[in-house]
Formats: C-alpha cells, sequence, structure tokens
C-alpha cells in the first residue's frame, strides 16, 4: 500500500517519501473512520503530542472564540460550532500577519514570546503577548492535533486521499490555502 500511494498522481507532482506516505495513511484511516461513523466533529491527536496540564481550560477558551469569529448562533448546540473544517490547535508554526483578520484572546498559559522557538517566531509578535489568536488559516505546518467536522473530513478525503504531494500537512495547507 506504501508503494502503491506514494506513486499516486502524475511525474509532475511532489511524492510523499517511505515515512511520510506511511504518516499519510495513518491520518486518512482516521478521516475515513470519521465519515463512516458520521461523526460530527473528531479530535485527531497524534501519539507523540505533549500537551499543557491545562488543555481543557485553553479548550473551552479556544471554543468560545471559534464560535464568536465563525458566528456561530447560540442556538448551534455543538461546542465549536460547526461553520469551519478542521481546527488546527496543534502546529509547528503559521503565518500570521499584522492585517490578518483574527480573534485574540486572553490565556494566562501562553509562552513568552522570547520562549517561543521554531520557523514561525517572526509572526508571533503580531498576537498581543499573554494571547492566542483564532483566524483563518493560509499556512499551518505540521498536525499534531486538529479536529475535524464530518463536511471537513469529507473535502479532506476529496483533495488530500490519493495523495499528490510531499506530506499530508502540506497537502492540507494547499487547501486552506485554496479556501
Amino acid at each position: 500500500m506504501i508503494a502503491a500511494f506514494r506513486a499516486l498522481g502524475p511525474p509532475s507532482v511532489k511524492h510523499p517519501q517511505r515515512g511520510e506516505a506511511f504518516n499519510w495513511l495513518a491520518h486518512l484511516d482516521l478521516v475515513k473512520y470519521i465519515v463512516a461513523q458520521d461523526l460530527e466533529t473528531a479530535l485527531v491527536l497524534e501519539d507523540d503530542v505533549d500537551w499543557d496540564i491545562s488543555l481543557r481550560h485553553q479548550m473551552h477558551l479556544i471554543s468560545v472564540a471559534v464560535r464568536d469569529f465563525t458566528g456561530t448562533p447560540k442556538s448551534e448546540p455543538a461546542p465549536y460550532g460547526q461553520l469551519w473544517d478542521i481546527l488546527w490547535i496543534g502546529h509547528c508554526g503559521e503565518r500570521i500577519n499584522k492585517d490578518t483578520r483574527r480573534l485574540e484572546f486572553l490565556d494566562p498559559m501562553v509562552p513568552l514570546a522570547e520562549n517561543y522557538t521554531g520557523w514561525a517566531k517572526k509572526y508571533i509578535d503580531v498576537i498581543a503577548p499573554g494571547r492566542r489568536a483564532v483566524h483563518r488559516s493560509i499556512n499551518p505546518v505540521c498536525s499534531f492535533g486538529y479536529a475535524m467536522t464530518r463536511h471537513g473530513a469529507q473535502k479532506v478525503l476529496r483533495r488530500a486521499g490519493k495523495g499528490e504531494n510531499e506530506a499530508y500537512d502540506i497537502r492540507l495547507l494547499e487547501g486552506c490555502k485554496g479556501k
């Protein structure tokens, strides 16, 4: 299956390396499960993720911000609403600019900007100290933790189910750029 998946698509597109193909197929199995079980939403966490002990409180803050950002009606019972496809809650970087429409919210667990290390460090200064932001992603990298709606999972299967890129997260990144 790995060899077949790596060979999908025309020679002109990027193809995943062996390890990337394993990762991609594992994520696709989870996405297929979400669709097959007809789940409204699901949270996917990679097995090597290390979360802060205040995750439950942070997720509540994110829930309120996502609902506000997407204009979710108060009558919608889903904690995060359903007016989104994928929520990147665990990633290794995202480009955010001063003019990026976002909703910032206070989170006392946010690390100091000077303690942040990563390729996206130059974008952290855009967000006020002690705050997190919900915004429309255009360059999310890595897939340590993300949530999907049923509709989002169906989109992922259509757009990323046949490979045609170097890695799963990069294929999803392309989908974000294409809205």
